[in-house]
């Protein structure tokens, strides 16, 4: 999902809110003489404020027609976004949050600080260490609170001060921290324990410094004699186009062509691979990558860059397919919209979108549809048909669970009993909420565990490495 951040909004758009906020009318009413369509906007506006029985409150009005136009468009990356929709997308993207710093998670029904934090961090030079449990936020308990209820606690305004109750095996202590605006870095890296010339690199989104902190995670591997790289872009939905860029950059030589932008179906841009970007830091070493079905946008456009210029292989199921460029503006304090404005190409002038990206290696895993299929029967009545059935087959074999399809009512039953079971839930071989969400959670620690796009990458990159050496 890619934004560009632009202190612009279309004339016409600044009519109506400068009307709708008792601002400048005068330039309105000279625009409506030459767009009729937008004297109709002002002639509904003035209806409704001279003559609607009840009271109303301009600014909802002026957000209801911009919210109206965006929505006519038909298209679910043209948005109006306000309140929290605006910080969440602006936090996202800043790769930064006012809290304290520590990575938590909820372990064996527990809010766990679950990664050492991070020198310079409120957490860390409150001493906070991985392994505390956090009991209490401001004086309140937090064992029955949702990790995002928990995280949404520790939050709040910067230089403001949040209270911690913590456990340290069996020391309980209190902690008064101060709450910074603190740096996330999208970049986790990993040395592979049995190849450790190896090195496994996830960016989770590109936001504000991705591309500083790639480059810092590369050095600090080089110096640990990494040679090989693989790169994790599964689950990444996107984020700043600029920042794929420059990410993009740095595994392409100077020249060749990272991506294409059209308007009106016309290429009217095309972005190679340079020193601006990159600073002349170039990844000459070997590379895969790796994507999924949540690969989208911004990291699809990184990967499509690496395989069809640098030929680097990617591996994995095939992408999201987001191949459209959005302009975020902002309207006022509170409130922005994110438009549509050009599509993206491949270098080889392909355009992903609702298409997605074709991985060189396929490695099948459970489908989006079988996942859907399954997590829409938790308050469906319907009785499945019989390719619903079969998915649902397919899905608990990745599991190890067998369903016999011949009698998949009964074995249904069976196989959701014998997860309950064993995760010590309610037994009613019944699919509730909660069983529904461990099933989840066991099919992707499934995947985690066994990898196989991991698993093909290491062996494409030891093959590469033992070919350097002969």
């Amino acid at each position: 999902m890619k934004f560009l951040k632009k202190q612009v909004i279309s004339l016409g758009v600044v009519a109506i809110i400068s009307a709708a906020i008792g601002g400048s009318v005068v330039y309105f009413l000279e625009k409506q003489q030459t767009d009729p369509q937008l004297a109709k906007v002002n002639h509904v506006y003035q209806q409704i404020q001279d003559n609607y029985y009840d009271k109303v409150n301009r600014k909802t009005l002026a957000q209801g027609a911009i919210k109206g136009m965006l929505d006519s468009l038909d298209d679910p990356y043209t948005t109006l976004l306000d309140g929290e929709q605006k910080t969440a997308l602006n936090d996202k993207l800043s790769n930064q949050i006012v809290g304290i710093g520590a990575v938590v998670s909820i372990l064996d029904n527990q809010v766990t600080i679950v990664e050492q934090p991070k020198k310079g961090t409120p957490a860390a030079q409150a001493g906070l260490q991985k392994g505390d449990i956090i009991e209490k936020v401001d004086e309140k308990p937090v064992k029955d609170l949702s990790i995002d209820e928990v995280v949404s606690q520790i939050k709040g305004k910067e230089n403001t001060v949040v209270h911690l109750q913590l456990k340290r095996g069996q020391q309980v202590f209190q902690k008064a921290i101060t709450r910074k605006a603190v740096h996330l870095s999208a970049v986790k890296s990993q040395i592979d324990a049995n190849n450790p010339q190896i090195a496994f690199i996830h960016i989770d989104t590109f936001g504000v410094q991705t591309s500083r902190d790639l480059q810092d995670e590369i050095k600090t591997l080089r110096k640990q004699h990494v040679k090989a790289f693989i790169l994790d872009l599964r689950q990444n939905g996107g984020g700043l186009l600029d920042e794929g860029e420059k990410v993009a950059s740095m595994f392409l030589k100077n020249g060749q062509t990272i991506v294409k932008f059209a308007e009106k179906n016309q290429v009217t841009q095309v972005d190679k691979a340079n020193a601006k970007l990159d600073h002349g830091f170039k990844v000459a070493e070997p590379v895969v990558v790796l994507v999924d079905g949540q690969t989208a946008s911004a990291a699809e456009l990184v990967a499509a860059a690496l395989k069809e210029s640098a030929h680097i292989p990617i591996i994995g199921q095939k992408t999201f397919g987001k191949g459209t460029v959005q302009l975020v503006s902002s309207l006022d304090e509170d409130s922005e919209i994110k438009l549509s404005t050009q599509k993206w190409l491949t270098p080889k002038g392909n355009w992903v979108h609702k298409k997605g990206l074709l991985p060189d290696i396929l490695v099948a895993l459970p489908t989006a549809q079988q996942l859907n299929t399954f997590n829409n029967q938790l308050n469906n009545q319907e009785p499945l048909s019989s390719k619903e059935q079969q998915e649902i087959c397919d899905l608990f074999a990745f599991l190890g669970i067998k369903i016999d399809s011949k009698d998949f009512d009964a074995s249904y039953i069976q196989a959701l009993k014998k997860i309950q079971t064993e995760e010590k839930l309610p037994v009613s071989g019944k699919l509730d909420q909660e069983t529904l969400e461990k099933i989840n959670s066991l099919i992707f620690s499934k995947y985690l565990q066994e990898d196989l796009s991991y698993q093909k990458a290491l062996t494409q990159l030891k093959e590469e490495l033992k070919n350097d050496t002969n």
